[in-house]
């Protein structure tokens, strides 16, 4: 059992193994995404072979864990009564915020083959979820559908082509459907997914702010191997047994390290004074470890360059993209001729 960032997850190296290789496929499918299209991530074919060929659930970047204590004070159950998923693919986050509370969830992706069986899947545990095959780019809701609209992944996945026209779209979407709140999951830091933000058409109807959150220990083990594997197709990494153990072993160490250090900033933050002088000496003490590590391995090979700790490389986090909708005035509702 490893915990980090308040979170317990079972990271047995038989059970990761198991939930890598019934993600294979559409793990294979994100990381040729520099070489794909918006066209080709945007097909529903392309996305019915790929989920064809997968059984179980995978969440990229963060599960409901990582999400939780935000959303049931920002977006309480009592006050958010429907909500869209948006390329709910095999996430298991739906599922995850039903059981919270969220009663009203409806689920959309453009694959048939992974709507159908979620809709099996859920249909005794879940019976208030409904299932849809739709293109959130071209969405069939009315505007104003629902409180809360929720994307993970979809951004980034039509990101990975030469223009923006398919995000825009699909932002615009997300903000057209939704009542008042629309949150976007990704990997793009603010200093890049901001200025997207503001040329598309939906900015002038919402604020945008972002909240930087922690990535699930599953998604950290994924940028371990990423980072780590040394050219080799990531097929071939999953398959490798030996390797996942040894990397499930480097992974939990990452984790603790991340976990110390976000301890050490909470302190360091606090009002508190004890609080403080405990941060400064976690950070006095760390700071003092790194440099005695530096001067063995100089001792140990006096002629090699300096190289860069390569954890230092890997995103320990994403960003949460949340858009407020400004609220209709009735001149601006009677100009445009009807009422939401």
């Amino acid at each position: 059992m490893l915990c980090a960032y308040g979170v317990q997850l079972r990271l047995s190296p038989d059970s990761t193994y198991g939930k890598f290789n019934s993600g294979l496929h559409i793990m294979e499918a994100k990381e040729s995404g520099a070489s794909q299209t918006h066209n080709e991530y945007a097909n529903k074919d392309f996305w019915d072979k790929r989920f064809s060929q997968t059984t179980g659930f995978f969440d990229w970047y963060v599960g409901w864990d990582e999400l939780k204590s935000y959303f049931l004070e920002e977006f309480p159950p009592e006050k958010t009564t429907s909500v869209l998923m948006v390329g709910c693919g095999n996430s298991s986050l739906s599922e995850e915020m039903y059981k919270s509370g969220y009663k009203g969830i409806t689920n959309i992706d453009i694959s048939t083959v992974v709507i159908e069986k979620m809709k099996e899947h859920y249909k005794s545990s879940c019976p208030e979820m409904t299932w849809v095959c739709m293109d959130a780019t071209a969405m069939a809701f009315e505007d104003s559908s629902f409180d809360l609209v929720i994307d993970k992944g979809t951004y980034d996945a039509l990101s990975c082509g030469d223009t923006l026209e398919m995000v825009k779209k699909l932002t615009n979407e997300m903000v057209r459907v939704s009542r008042q709140h629309t949150v976007i999951i990704t990997h793009g830091a603010p200093e890049k997914r901001l200025k997207h933000f503001e040329g598309y058409e939906c900015h002038k109807d919402v604020t945008v702010s972002y909240k930087q959150v922690s990535l699930s220990n599953m998604a950290q083990l994924i940028n371990y191997m990423r980072s780590d594997r040394t050219g080799k197709p990531l097929k071939e990494v999953l398959q490798d047994k030996e390797y996942m153990l040894g990397a499930v072993k480097e992974s939990k160490e990452e984790c603790k390290v991340v976990m110390l250090l976000r301890k050490e900033e909470e302190l360091l933050e606090s009002t508190e004074p004890k609080h403080k002088m405990i941060g400064m000496m976690l950070r006095t003490r760390r700071l003092k470890q790194e440099e005695l590590k530096k001067l063995s391995a100089k001792k140990l090979s006096p002629d090699s360059k300096e190289v860069e700790d390569i954890s230092s490389l890997r995103q320990d986090h994403c960003h949460m993209y949340v858009f407020l909708k400004h609220a209709k005035t009735e001149e601006h509702v009677a100009s445009n001729g009807h009422n939401d």
